[in-house]
């Protein structure tokens, strides 16, 4: 095994200088901050994939790991034990049983189409290392896929080790009749149309080909229509799932859906399973966050590329079930960013790139269980408060852009020699805010969207998670937390930045955590380099028009006529089965 130190100072390269993005100070918050179903159809073109067996027994749980932990300040307890406490509302110094505070914040992962799958998949696949275990009182996290694809279900089990195949949803594509009325409109078609549309779907291959418009009607065929076009077993099929998904309590908890952004399942998938979760299984969220993987600068020179993600964001940041948005933010991360800074001793590969995006991730999401909070720094982070600091209106505003910013330092980077629990070194303020520096610029310089030199610009606000074991926050105190909040509001210039949030993951024998961890989320991005040059291709040189009147790209993107995105959308389905000129 090689070196968790090497490890811990590899796992991202050192990195640029950001370009500080402008925005007025809000003292205001930063002092809240511091106190606080239809007819069956004739045309059954295709036989859904039969769901299995309801097993409303599954747990993530390991039993089988050896997790004696150590070095904690909280034990364990059975599940219907509320003698252990954790924090309670931010602010209040309460503490809440932790069971109580399990029934509220649960971790749902949903995966559309193969690569949004597979990032599900590595969620629930194995916990990052500095989570002490993958019991699911430690690691609250369920994950199903969504793909038109039969081959998902061979690849999620085989190479992801995905216990539960009836968790894999395979789609039908939309029958021929769906097709066709949803690209005419709902006008009146011919059958010389709808013989061409029965072609084109033959040609898919089981897929969408690469279209987000295909990928959309089959989730919607599939799971929310009730057109009488609609194939008869998609309404059983719909019923089955959702009673599968309610049997393992996929009904409450922060929701976490995963697409590529081009393809066309997952970008077409997304929205649509967004609203199935809502409004057929009754998922009850006050977090809703979409994680959108942007392809690599090489695959965006495809000619259809830009096209399909520029729509694909357009659907993200539109679709509606309420005011406000789907989503409560659309979280983008550049394949390209993830090449840079995946560690250097590990083979470049989307295995690999899958475990940075969970490991990036998993601290935002794992903080409002309250399990790892150290109180004494900061107020506990809840889903309420991850809304209100990433969306501008106190967490009613229109969803927005955003990428993550992530890196580590070995613990020793903070101190003046070899930290040991017995040792009873003092601490050094001066090192300690030092390591402090360090470890925010290179999260800083390591953002998850834009080239070498081209930081993305947020302008809206974020949130951050400190985390690492318990000898670290042993030598913290809350001045150097303040610190922390400080020098990163001074280079990011937000309107508003919550204090980080401390996470203490305690020691196990199957986690020796000994290096220290900060995640930033920003939201708002107003200027990217790398997007805005996939959105002036789609446009034809039109992006550029839209820049005035706006200040986020979120803005600018839902500003965009919808007749321009449904040409790309449907443009070049329409021209293949001749249908609507």
């Amino acid at each position: 095994m090689a070196d968790r130190e090497d490890r811990a100072s590899q796992l991202f390269g050192v990195g640029r200088t950001p370009n500080d993005a402008p925005g007025p100070a809000d003292e205001q918050k930063d002092k809240e901050n511091e106190a606080s179903d239809g007819p069956p159809s004739e045309d059954a073109a295709k036989t859904p994939e039969q769901v299995g067996p309801i097993d409303s027994h599954h747990s993530n749980d390991d039993s089988s790991e050896n997790d004696d932990i150590e070095e904690t300040d909280f034990e364990e307890s059975p599940a219907d034990d509320t003698s252990t406490t954790i924090p309670g509302e931010p602010g209040t110094g309460s503490r809440t049983p932790f069971s109580e505070s399990l029934a509220k914040v649960q971790i749902r992962v949903v995966g559309c189409g193969q690569c949004g799958s597979q990032i599900a998949g590595t969620f629930l696949q194995d916990k990052p290392e500095y989570v002490p275990t993958k019991r699911s009182d430690y690691y609250p996290i369920k994950s199903v896929a969504f793909d038109t694809d039969d081959a998902i279900t061979q690849i999620l089990p085989r190479e992801w080790d995905w216990q539960l195949r009836e968790n894999i949803f395979v789609l039908p594509m939309p029958s021929a009749q769906y097709l066709t009325d949803r690209i005419n409109q709902g006008k009146d078609f011919s059958t010389q149309e709808q013989s061409r549309a029965v072609l084109f779907l033959q040609e898919q291959q089981g897929g969408v080909g690469g279209q987000p418009f295909l990928g959309r009607l089959a989730a919607e065929s599939a799971l929310m229509s009730n057109s009488h076009f609609v194939q008869s077993d998609n309404f059983s099929l719909r019923d089955r799932i959702r009673d599968i998904l309610r049997a393992q309590d996929f009904t409450k908890g922060i929701l976490l859906t995963c697409n590529s952004l081009t393809g066309g399942t997952g970008t077409g998938f997304s929205p649509v399973v967004t609203n199935f979760m809502r409004e057929k299984v009754g998922f009850s969220s006050d977090l809703t966050l979409n994680i959108s993987i942007l392809p690599s600068e090489r695959e965006t020179k495809e000619q259809n590329y830009p096209k399909s993600i520029l729509a694909s964001l357009y659907n993200l940041l539109t679709s509606q079930t309420e005011t406000g948005g789907i989503v409560d933010s659309v979280i983008i991360i550049d394949n390209d960013a993830l090449a840079r800074y995946s560690p250097p001793d590990k083979r470049k590969g989307f295995d690999v790139y899958n475990q940075m995006v969970r490991d990036m991730i998993a601290p935002l999401v794992l903080a409002p269980i309250g399990m790892y909070n150290d109180t004494s720094l900061t107020s506990s982070l809840d889903t309420a408060d991850i809304r209100r600091w990433i969306r501008g209106g106190a967490g009613f505003d229109k969803p927005e852009l955003a990428t993550v910013g992530y890196a580590t330092l070995p613990t020793k980077a903070f101190t003046n020699g070899i930290l040991s629990k017995f040792s009873g070194q003092k601490r050094s303020p001066t090192k300690v805010r030092e390591g402090m520096e360090s470890l925010a610029d290179k999260a800083l310089s390591q953002f998850m969207l834009g080239c070498e030199g081209e930081d993305p610009r947020p302008n809206v606000g974020g949130v951050g998670i400190l985390f690492g074991p318990p000898d670290f926050f042993d030598m913290v105190d809350i001045t150097d937390i303040d610190y922390l909040m400080d020098y990163l509001q001074q280079k990011l210039k937000l309107p508003r930045f919550r204090k980080p949030d401390c996470l203490k993951f305690p020691v196990s024998s199957a986690n020796k955590i000994d290096y220290v961890g900060l995640t930033i989320l920003v939201s708002g991005i107003t200027s990217s380099p790398r997007l805005e040059r996939i959105c002036e291709k789609a446009l034809e040189g039109e992006w550029t028009n839209t820049y005035a009147q706006h200040k986020t790209i979120a803005d600018r993107i839902r500003d965009i006529d919808e007749s321009v995105i449904e040409d790309m959308m449907i443009g070049e389905i329409r021209d293949a089965l001749d249908i609507g000129r």
